[in-house]
């Protein structure tokens, strides 16, 4: 008689543990047991989106190609590169300012010669130099060659400054050249109501103190926003000043004696009179500079140049009917009538011009 077999119990581990061998190498040869993945499954976008859904590890995402400082660089530790030095300024810049005050200088002149090619005094007598109107004071020659170049500033009312020595190309950032007014007369206009008086003429002659001197001799300027006028680097002598006009002036001083090296501040009131200021801009409503105006009238003449907002202003208007003309290069002429009313006031005028 056949005897039938017994499952022997301890097959059933060993047989289980065969099959479960073969189902993590299976698993493992397809690949679902990797630590890291494929570039070509990485999604597109910043390091926060491309790591968003899978297991990051240090030796498979790196950071930001680019170096910059972001999350992601901060994150995988990539290196941050240091922002290179400004490159020296390959010319001279700087500011002109009042020694006194600090207050900058509009307009002057300069000139720039590199050392061993010449005198600036004699260059100024050929060279017209270059005009700088801007409310900064800002002087600036750029395009030099390597080298070391001296600098001539002139401004009317102060005493000419030479600089020399300067290295090109400049490591300083603004260079600071301070002018000084020498001897000189200075003073405020303002009227009756406590407001400065701007672009009011003011003249003064001189009187040498020596018979042996240069003849008497005349000069002018215009005050300025503040109502603020000056007269500088003048030789010792008796002196007038004139508001206005020599012939009809406004108000004036006779007999003023200056020594040399001193200073005299003189104030005038004058009473208040018609204001007109005038506001120009392009159609698209930028200001308009240098715009010309003119107001005449079969009596008078008045005349002046917008600022860098734009603005304008003319003093003493007597009432009347005036011709406003209003011109500007690549804008063209502006031509209208004017009729002012009344003695004392302030009035403005707004107009916009249209490119040619």
């Amino acid at each position: 008689m056949l005897k039938k077999k017994s499952f022997n119990p301890i097959l059933l581990p060993i047989l289980l543990g065969i099959g479960v061998c073969l189902a993590l190498f299976t698993l493992h040869f397809l690949g679902f047991f990797e630590t890291g993945f494929d570039e070509e499954r990485v999604p597109a976008g910043p390091p926060e989106s491309r790591t968003k859904g899978f297991k990051v590890t240090n030796s498979r995402i790196d950071g930001p190609s680019d170096d910059r400082v972001s999350e992601g660089s901060k994150r995988t530790g990539t290196k941050i590169k240091k922002q290179p030095k400004k490159p020296p300024f390959p010319g001279i810049r700087g500011k002109a300012v009042d020694s006194t005050s600090g207050i900058p200088l509009n307009p002057f002149r300069a000139w720039v010669c590199r050392d061993g090619d010449g005198s600036l005094r004699e260059k100024t007598r050929l060279d017209p130099g270059k005009v700088f109107r801007n409310q900064f004071g800002m002087v600036t020659f750029n395009g030099l060659e390597k080298g070391q170049y001296s600098i001539l500033i002139r401004c009317s009312g102060y005493k000419d400054l030479v600089v020399p020595g300067l290295r090109v190309p400049q490591k300083e950032e603004f260079l600071d050249f301070r002018l000084h007014r020498g001897t000189h007369i200075c003073g405020k206009v303002i009227d009756d109501r406590g407001n400065p008086v701007r672009n009011i003429m003011v003249f003064i002659t001189y009187t040498p103190v020596n018979p042996d001197d240069p003849a008497p001799r005349r000069t002018s300027t215009t005050t300025d926003r503040s109502g603020f006028f000056l007269f500088g680097d003048l030789p010792a002598g008796t002196y007038d000043i004139f508001l206005d006009s020599v012939k009809e002036p406004i108000d004036q001083r006779r007999g003023l004696f200056l020594a040399s090296g001193s200073s005299l501040d003189i104030n005038f009131d004058i009473p208040s009179y018609n204001r007109m200021e005038f506001r120009i801009t392009a159609s698209t409503g930028a200001p308009l500079e240098n715009a010309t105006i003119r107001l005449r009238s079969e009596k008078h003449r008045f005349s002046a140049k917008t600022d860098l907002m734009g603005w304008a202003l003319l003093n003493r208007v007597p009432p009347g009917e005036y011709v406003l003309t209003i011109s500007k290069k690549y804008y063209g002429t502006l031509k209208e009538e004017y009729t002012l009313v009344g003695t004392s006031g302030s009035h403005v005028v707004s107009k916009y011009m249209e490119p040619n």
